[in-house]
């Protein structure tokens, strides 16, 4: 069985090896008004949420939700599931009552580094990023495996949104259909649009299904 520590030191040891590509932003952050301490708060958010909510909301869905359900056509129904329920969590987490939880994320504004991605509040962590796959396996039933490869497709695209390294090939490569690290960042800049994140850009089917 995969164990959620296994794929929480997979997370923050890519995060690291991705911080190792972003030096100039990374040193640009932390030399900004507030930066070290906003660094700070982020590796404490990243040690506490990757390496303890997630094992522990992981380990309780592969006990109780998992199936046998298997096949790549799970893992991708999962990141589906996953797409989407960010999406929503992620246009709540927008509105006045509710942007408490969020603004530490967007502490990281002009300036973003792979750190940022796993720098959220704990209610942000919970229902943005773990709820959706709670759901998405408890619709689904994938096995372990199935559930491990969407998680990690998740957690690899959430580090690489965030990673400035990938903005030029990923405006440049990555298809309308899914989420660029150049649309994420222009979310960061600019708070109102482009809410879809990491995976699957529900922006796009949104859009087209209120034009046709």
């Amino acid at each position: 069985m995969v164990a959620g520590t296994t794929l929480a030191g997979a997370t923050l040891g890519l995060t690291l090896l991705l911080e190792c590509t972003s030096l100039s932003a990374t040193r640009a952050c932390v030399a900004s008004p507030g930066g070290r301490d906003l660094y700070k708060l982020a590796l404490g958010h990243n040690l506490f949420n990757t390496g303890f909510v997630g094992p522990v909301v992981w380990d309780w869905t592969v006990a109780h939700l998992c199936g046998d359900t298997t096949g790549l056509g799970m893992s991708v129904g999962v990141v589906a599931v996953h797409a989407v329920g960010y999406y929503s969590a992620h246009r709540m987490l927008h509105t006045r009552r509710l942007y408490r939880f969020h603004e530490l994320h967007h502490r990281f504004h002009s300036i973003v580094v792979p750190m940022a991605a796993n720098c959220v509040s704990t209610v942000e962590y919970l229902v943005a990023y773990m709820l959706p796959f709670v759901v998405g396996a408890w619709l689904l039933r994938p096995t372990v495996a199935a559930l491990a490869l969407a998680a990690a497709w998740v957690s690899v695209c959430n580090l690489l949104v965030h990673a400035p390294v990938c903005h030029a090939p990923a405006k440049k490569w990555v298809p309308k259909y899914f989420v660029g690290t150049h649309d994420h960042l222009f979310h960061h800049s600019h708070r109102t649009t482009k809410f879809a994140a990491p995976t699957l850009n529900v922006d796009a089917a949104v859009a087209w299904f209120h034009l046709s």
